[in-house]
């Protein structure tokens, strides 16, 4: 039987993530999350789980395949040197503070970006989040690029993408989507009353909606009907009918989820990636008030409806894949990305 040779401080990658994972709530049976948190955050997780040590026996493999073992000690922060008049700090010197504006456009390319490689044809859009401002503007002109070059393959990343704006998730569903489709069927609240409003930040922005815009049905609960019943039609002019590929993973939730879900099994769409974090059966979302305990002051973030997309889909899971690509040692250690890298050699063998 194959034994795993890694291990911290005698304990073993199994057991070490066996311990964080019982500390990461997830969406149904959608473990994918938790890998993919503790990969960008095992240094905060490995803290809080275990504390600190004043050293750290590390045993691994090395590039050869030979097993390793090294030790290294925890960080201390060493009193600073107290500088003469005469010395010179050149790292003060080259940094450069940022403009507003450099800071803003910085910003909106973290949050979307769009990029046309001419060579194979193909567009690729980042988007990390549903809630950035200006997206409206952002898909218009984005999907006018598309047209204007001819693109025939649209690679749509949320690998990063949260959630957000349901209606950002209904745009550029619109630009993609063969076919009329809605929301959800059913999106449902337990009740108007909010018995801690104050406790909620800003909790009026919350009542307002809830008591105007939701109406309480036929089995006691409040619905949120407009997302229930209508039916949103995609855009005959400017809808992509070329191949997408949408890239998604542990940490695409909410909306994201909601836009891939009803782009599965649209003949020219591919889900690529590994399982979403968000369910594909349904979420909790819609208005998500900051609760700010009153002894703690702990902030929490609890959503006020449970939505259910599709009653017939499987519950449980998060979307599952049509081209499943999992992460691979290799490719992070030569640092390309194997999931885009896979899209690219599939688009080429089209060709």
């Amino acid at each position: 039987m194959f034994e795993d040779p890694g291990s911290i401080n005698g304990k073993t990658n199994k057991e070490i993530l066996d311990s964080i994972f019982q500390y990461i709530s997830i969406d149904g049976y959608a473990n994918n999350y938790k890998s993919q948190l503790v990969s960008n955050q095992f240094g905060a997780w490995y803290k809080t789980i275990f504390g600190l040590d004043s050293e750290y026996a590390i045993q691994y493999i090395d590039s050869l395949g030979l097993t390793k073992t090294d030790t290294l000690k925890n960080f201390s922060p060493k009193a600073r040197v107290k500088k003469s008049a005469d010395s010179v700090d050149t790292s003060l010197q080259q940094f450069v503070r940022p403009t507003r504006r450099e800071f803003r456009k910085a910003t909106k390319l973290n949050q979307r970006s769009l990029q046309i490689d001419t060579a194979i044809n193909t567009a690729y859009m980042r988007l990390t989040s549903f809630s950035a401002g200006g997206l409206k503007k952002f898909f218009r002109q984005s999907f006018k690029t598309i047209r204007k070059e001819k693109v025939s393959h649209l690679v749509i990343d949320l690998r990063e993408n949260g959630g957000g704006q349901i209606v950002n998730s209904i745009r550029l569903t619109k630009y993609l989507s063969n076919k009329d489709f809605k929301v959800a069927d059913s999106v449902v609240a337990i009740s108007r009353k909010f018995k801690y409003g104050s406790h909620i930040k800003q909790s009026m922005l919350y009542w307002f909606p809830m008591n105007f815009n939701a109406h309480k049905m036929e089995d006691g609960k409040i619905h949120y009907s407009r997302y229930e019943t209508k039916y949103f039609k995609p855009y005959a002019d400017k809808r992509f009918e070329g191949e997408v590929f949408i890239v998604q993973g542990g940490l695409s939730f909410s909306a994201a989820t909601m836009f891939a879900g009803n782009l599965k099994g649209q003949a020219n769409v591919k889900i690529v990636g590994e399982e979403s974090g968000g369910g594909y059966y349904g979420n909790s979302a819609v208005h998500i008030p900051t609760i700010v305990l009153p002894n703690s002051k702990l902030r929490i973030s609890l959503p006020m409806y449970r939505v259910v997309s599709n009653k017939n889909r499987p519950k449980g899971l998060g979307i599952q894949p049509d081209i499943l690509i999992m992460p691979k040692s290799e490719a992070i250690k030569k640092g390309y990305d194997l999931k885009l890298q896979t899209i690219r050699n599939l688009i080429l063998s089209e060709n």
